[in-house]
């Protein structure tokens, strides 16, 4: 699978950022790494913590209407 380009991990970490900093307080920033399709997403927080947050795999560019709901093991 392809690496995720530079300029679609620079949009992440930029909405990313913008999102948490402006919903959670305790996040000083968010760290962004990468490894082949997947982004590992960290937050970092007042106290010097870090938080894994969550994988995200890059599956292309997407410009047309057909994603699925994603449901959790739960329901």
């Amino acid at each position: 699978m392809a690496a995720i380009p530079d300029s679609t991990k620079t949009s992440l970490r930029q909405r990313l950022s913008a999102r948490a900093l402006d919903r959670w307080t305790a996040i000083t920033r968010i760290d962004l790494r990468s490894r082949a399709p997947y982004a590992y997403v960290d937050a970092v927080l007042t106290d010097g913590q870090t938080l894994q947050l969550c994988r995200l795999k890059y599956a292309g560019y997407a410009n047309h209407d057909d994603y699925q709901n994603s449901y959790l093991p739960t329901g």
